[in-house]
């Protein structure tokens, strides 16, 4: 859910494996890797307003 909407709805396996929105992207995105030679993305905001915009 994001602002109070379903923005997408699938199978627990699916949504980690392959989400197809944008949110749900940037959410798993965000979970850090145990290496520390993995870039983070911190330019979530950006993200999602290319979301918004879009959709």
């Amino acid at each position: 859910m994001r602002k109070g909407r379903l923005v997408e709805l699938a199978a627990t396996g699916q949504i980690f494996s392959a989400p197809q929105h944008a949110y749900p992207k940037i959410l798993l995105s965000a979970v850090p890797s145990p290496d520390p030679d993995v870039v983070m993305n911190f330019n979530v905001g950006e993200e999602l307003a290319k979301g918004d915009a879009g959709g």
